[in-house]
């Protein structure tokens, strides 16, 4: 092959791989595909709500996370720290550690006693002994559950969807108290959006005046994830719930 082929096929070359990356093949979500997270230990844990089971009488917390064979590990144990992160405990379930080798997003559920931090111990695979971020978690002591949440924008943990500034994300809660005829409590909650920065979930930062249940994106919101947490009044309705609205771009 003479020079001028080479350079031709160069050329040719060049301008394929401009084109692929005009028209969006990312891996961060740019464009108007879907958001697909590059999964981590740091961005791996995610709690969606605290409220009261009737039911069980107990504190519910509802976590979200990847099954372990997605981050090529072969089980999560779920830890727990009552003293602001010093010292961890495997988190005991019926005198048992609490650990799942799920293949499917079957997260736990459960009452976890009292206030703490929790995160997950990482068994098997590269991240083999490492651990999730940490969460800190408020119990709910109000006798009120979430029976209802959406948002108009992503959804929940998965299938985040791209997005760009000056796009209005509408969320809506339904709270209920555990009662027999389980009525609908109103007017007892109240509303913050968070930029979540996707590498790192310990990175949750509230945005001033976003205290509404809609909230318009601006530029300020780019490179992160929208996350909208309703919060019981204490007295009325307990917990909150919140829930992962789209990556903005």
């Amino acid at each position: 092959m003479g020079n001028r082929e080479k350079s031709a096929l160069y050329l040719i070359i060049l301008l394929a791989l401009l084109a692929l990356f005009l028209t969006g093949c990312d891996l961060l979500g740019s464009g108007n595909g879907t958001f697909n997270f590059i999964r981590t230990p740091r961005n791996l844990l995610f709690v969606e709500q605290t409220d009261f089971s009737g039911s069980s009488e107990q504190s519910m917390t509802d976590m979200l996370f990847d099954p372990p064979e997605d981050l090529g590990a072969t089980s999560y144990t779920l830890q727990q720290s009552t003293d602001g992160g010093t010292t961890w405990n495997n988190f005991q379930y019926y005198g048992e550690d609490l650990t799942t080798t799920e293949t499917i997003n079957d997260n736990f559920s459960i009452d976890l006693g009292s206030d703490c931090m929790i995160r997950l111990a990482i068994t098997g695979g590269t991240y083999d002994g490492q651990y999730s971020n940490e969460v800190e978690v408020t119990l709910s002591t109000v006798d009120t559950y979430f029976s209802a949440w959406s948002i108009s924008q992503g959804g929940h943990y998965y299938g985040l969807d791209d997005s760009g500034s000056g796009e209005t994300i509408s969320a809506s809660f339904t709270v209920k108290n555990n009662t027999p005829d389980f009525d609908e409590v109103a007017g007892a909650l109240s509303y913050q959006w968070y930029r979540l920065d996707p590498d790192d979930f310990e990175q949750m930062t509230a945005i001033p005046g976003a205290t509404s249940a809609s909230y318009t994106t601006t530029a300020a919101d780019e490179g992160y994830i929208m996350v909208i947490r309703a919060t019981g009044d204490g007295v009325n309705a307990g917990g909150y719930c919140q829930l992962m609205g789209p990556y903005i771009t």
